[in-house]
């Protein structure tokens, strides 16, 4: 005689299962996935004005560091406050940025981890930014050139890489702290956020006005 193998037959009855909580936990998911997407959005606003923007004030740095020893304008050396300050700043941009290739920082940099993904390198982010712009500012701080000329330009040059960097820090500032509010909040502050006060282009323009009117076309930036 044959056998049959019977298969216990699973009957779902929906009448047991509670909707009311289901609908509550997909709701959950619904919001976190609008989050995680409001997130991504913000990102990409400030992280695209850090990639484009940091390339141009490393090359503001780096000839105005090449300006101030190859000039001697603070004499045959450079005081060692003055070349703490510039290791410094150029340490800080490195951090940032790496060695870019046109707008675009190096994978390694904390702006190059942060666009692949590495979120949480955000608060790396602002700390060593919030570090840039105090030690340009203490830079700025210590011009003091016998030629005035030579005096108000490397001052200007360092004056734009800063106005620069704050101005990066206001609006990761304010979309940082909108998204941790809510999702809407995010939304509405990437859309209200204001351009930034000087284009890319337009920064690279007036610097390299500033090196060729004080004679040193040869640092400005290509």
């Amino acid at each position: 005689m044959e056998h049959i193998l019977e298969m216990p037959i699973f009957a779902f009855d929906f009448r047991r299962v509670n909707w009311l909580n289901l609908g509550y936990k997909l709701g959950i998911v619904a919001v976190l996935l609008v989050l995680l997407l409001s997130m991504a959005a913000c990102s990409t606003t400030w992280i695209v004005d850090l990639e484009t923007y940091l390339p141009v004030v490393m090359g503001i740095a780096t000839g105005v560091t090449s300006i101030i020893v190859s000039s001697g304008a603070l004499g045959p050396a450079v005081p060692a406050e003055v070349q703490a300050v510039e290791t410094a700043v150029s340490t800080g941009l490195t951090l940032l940025c790496g060695t870019p290739v046109g707008n675009q920082c190096s994978p390694t940099s904390l702006a190059g981890q942060f666009s692949a993904g590495k979120t949480s390198v955000q608060a790396d982010i602002q700390a060593t930014l919030a570090s840039v712009e105090a030690n340009i500012s203490t830079w700025l701080s210590l011009i003091h050139i016998k030629n005035g000329v030579l005096e108000a330009s490397i001052s200007a040059a360092l004056s734009l890489a800063l106005s620069t960097i704050t101005a990066i820090i206001a609006r990761i500032g304010t979309v940082v702290t909108a998204a941790a509010v809510s999702p809407r909040a995010a939304k509405n502050a990437v859309a209200k956020l204001p351009k930034m006060p000087l284009s890319v282009s337009q920064v690279k323009a007036q610097y390299n006005s500033i090196v060729t009117t004080c004679g040193w076309p040869q640092n400005a930036i290509k």
